[in-house]
This record gives structure tokens, C-alpha cells and sequence, in this order.
């Protein structure tokens, strides 16, 4: 599950939430004329009040929430921000990009050779 947050001004709420890497999809309908019809923000739920604490901050009204469903769906035909985290691999050493923040493990054969130097001491 997700919500959808109508906000005063989507493009600068979402850049907002891109420069805290908060996970996103902006949501833009534009109309034959090429005029915006209608923009929202998406937010998965874990981190939706984290998202409404910094668009509040950044001085945006929050005018309206909702609940949304299908939010990989979403996410494939919108603009869908999705941060990435540097990340230390414990076995080799070397410096990864990752989208999960807690990685540990750069590839599944530094985990099995991890592993198993840790068996064997």
C-alpha cells in the first residue's frame, strides 16, 4: 500500500524529498495542450511520514491524502525516483552503489567466501 499526497507545488516537494533520498513517484497528467492537468506524489507507506515531515518543512501545503494501491505499478509508468546508498562490502573491502542502505555484500560470492572463512576460523 501507498498514499497519494496532493501537495501546493509537486516539482519542488519532490526535489525536497529527493535531496533527503526518500523513495517517490511524481505523477503528472498533461493534457493535449501540453498543460499539467493534474500532479500528486506517491509514497509507500514506511515512509510516508517522513515524506510529510520534510514537504512541511520545505514550507509545501499538504492538501490532501489518500490511500493508492499498486505502487510498482505506479512507479514503471511515472517518474519514479528511487535513491541510491554507497555501501561497503565487508569481505573485499570495495565501495558499491546499492538501493538498499544496510548492504553488506557487494555479490553472492563475497558472501559465500565470507562465509566460509568465518567457518573454517
Amino acid at each position: 500500500m501507498a498514499k497519494k499526497i496532493k501537495v501546493a507545488h509537486t516539482r519542488k516537494a519532490s526535489e525536497s524529498l529527493k535531496r533527503r533520498k526518500i523513495e517517490h513517484v511524481l505523477v503528472k497528467y498533461v493534457d493535449k495542450d501540453g498543460n499539467v492537468d493534474d500532479a500528486f506524489l506517491v509514497v509507500m507507506n514506511k515512509y510516508y511520514h517522513d515524506a510529510k515531515a520534510v514537504i512541511l518543512a520545505d514550507g509545501c501545503d499538504v492538501l490532501k491524502t489518500k490511500n493508492v494501491r499498486h505502487y510498482e505499478n505506479i512507479a514503471i509508468s511515472h517518474e519514479h525516483y528511487q535513491p541510491t546508498f554507497d555501501c561497503t562490502c565487508r569481505n573485499c573491502g570495495k565501495t558499491f552503489k546499492s538501493a538498499v542502505k544496510e548492504q553488506v555484500w557487494c555479490s553472492a560470492a563475497c558472501k559465500k567466501e565470507f562465509r566460509n572463512k568465518k567457518k573454517i576460523a
